[in-house]
């Protein structure tokens, strides 16, 4: 497909709901309402979206932004240097985690291990916010690429979802239960992080090379 044509068909994928993208403890896998400003990148814009309640992990910077538009053609974007796609945010010199804009990490490059560094897991949410699509972190839908709503970062705490909590701007991990958030862990693995855990901790586990080393029992 091509043009309107195309840009139709991806308007109506993003408005799918992916069951296994959201958490039942949280709230439904189906479509909420799109209030964003501005229209879906290369998509007719939709009406409502498909939404996850999970994240890729960026890594532990203190000021991570979400990627809006890049380059227009993927030609481009191969000829741009590390310190071009920093620009745009979130490129390869300085993102500390597995999975940012144009993420090329392999094993060799998880120097912690890959049973103790972050791949993705659930993401903290405000309850009063869960169905409106409001809050600048949950308001647009499971493929956005690099943003808000699809990456998390370490360098917050993560925390249970809580009414009236902070802003909506909120980067960190955490989820709607009461013991504590689960995360896949680079090799596969799948753990229950105590919403206590240690910051310290919690953002060397988001950085693919933090070069600490880290004990089971600090989880």
């Amino acid at each position: 497909l091509t043009g309107t044509a195309k840009n139709d068909a991806i308007g109506r994928r993003v408005q799918t709901p992916i069951s296994v993208f959201n958490c039942p403890t949280r709230r439904r896998a189906i479509a909420y309402p799109y209030n964003h400003g501005s229209p879906w990148f290369n998509a007719t814009k939709p009406p409502v979206v498909g939404r996850s309640d999970y994240a890729a992990c960026g890594g532990d910077m203190g000021n991570p932004t979400s990627s809006w538009a890049g380059p227009g053609s993927l030609s481009s974007g191969d000829s741009m240097t590390e310190r071009q796609w920093d620009g745009y945010g979130g490129g390869h010199g300085t993102a500390t985690g597995v999975i940012y804009r144009r993420s090329g990490i392999r094993f060799a490059h998880i120097l912690d291990g890959t049973n103790h560094t972050y791949l993705l897991g659930e993401r903290y949410l405000n309850p009063d916010r869960y169905y409106d699509g409001r809050p600048c972190a949950d308001d647009q839908g499971w493929d956005i690429g690099y943003d808000f709503d699809t990456n998390r970062w370490t360098h917050e705490a993560p925390r249970r979802d809580t009414p009236g909590y902070g802003g909506d701007c909120r980067v960190n991990f955490g989820s709607a239960h009461a013991a504590g958030f689960h995360m896949a862990m680079c090799d596969g693995s799948v753990r229950r992080i105590s919403y206590s855990i240690n910051l310290d901790v919690h953002r060397a586990l988001g950085h693919r090379a933090s070069a600490k080393v880290i004990s089971d029992d600090a989880l």
